[in-house]
């Protein structure tokens, strides 16, 4: 059928652009139409006009059920996060994950750094449980990266809520930390913003990016910057330094220039 081709009127016009450039002709074996003449072109634009529209309400369908479903709280799939486990496409509370999650939550109020969260954690073992996948493959437990420490501190599911276009709205699943633990912990990274680390495509500062490796960890420096008032300072830093820390690396870091 056409429409298992495309659903765009712009993406056919291409199409038949191309076919023509070749002194091609487009034919259809189950539906009587070419895109030789000009009437079987009309028939063809027709066709997609309705299967465009076809796309696009289905696409709206889908966006208001995501959206309806999402204001009733509901968890609408994809990677569990770390303190919950998926049971009948509900979050539980796994017990064990949650402790870690509290725990990155009281360090980072004690210690005001995602890095030392992530080095207080692989220091003193602490690990994500071994998963089952839904094609039975088996996730092992692992160490828990500063991406994803400073994703859980940012993210409102552990206080059981769930986010949908930037508006939160109250979750059906039980919440990990309170309210209060959450606000503090926000303030303090709110804070801390002009002393992270930041990623920048800036093509100027960036000539050696994809190219130099650390010779310490051997993995591929990636460039950063840090903001001091209105200067930005560019340095490249290893991609596992930025990930577990830079005490993992010997190297630490390398001015851009």
């Amino acid at each position: 059928k056409i429409d298992r081709l495309t659903r765009s009127l712009n993406d056919f016009s291409k199409l038949v652009d191309v076919f023509d450039a070749h002194n091609c002709s487009f034919v259809s074996v189950t539906q009587n139409f070419n895109t030789y003449d000009s009437m079987g072109r009309l028939t063809l634009n027709m066709l997609l006009s309705f299967a465009q529209f076809e796309r696009e309400v289905d696409a709206e369908r889908i966006r208001d059920k995501v959206a309806a479903s999402r204001k009733k709280g509901m968890w609408m799939g994809g990677c569990v996060p770390i303190g919950y486990r998926a049971v009948n496409k509900k979050l539980v509370i796994n017990e064990t994950e949650a402790k870690i999650v509290k725990l990155i939550y009281d360090k980072y109020m004690l210690c005001r750094s995602e890095r030392d969260v992530c080095k207080f954690l692989r220091d003193n073992g602490f690990k994500t449980d071994k998963h089952v996948k839904k094609d039975g493959t088996i996730k092992e437990s692992q160490n828990i990266p500063l991406e994803v420490v400073s994703r859980i501190l940012r993210n409102p599911i552990y206080l059981g809520k769930v986010v949908h276009r930037g508006t939160i709205y109250d979750g059906q699943h039980d919440a990990i930390i309170s309210q209060a633990v959450w606000d503090r912990v926000q303030d303090i990274k709110k804070n801390n913003k002009h002393d992270k680390l930041h990623f920048t495509s800036v093509i100027n500062h960036s000539l050696l990016h994809g190219l130099v490796e650390c010779g310490c960890c051997h993995s591929k420096m990636i460039l950063t910057y840090t903001q001091r008032k209105t200067m930005r300072y560019y340095y490249y830093t290893s991609a596992k330094a930025n990930k577990e820390g830079r005490q993992t690396c010997e190297v630490g870091s390398v001015g851009a220039g």
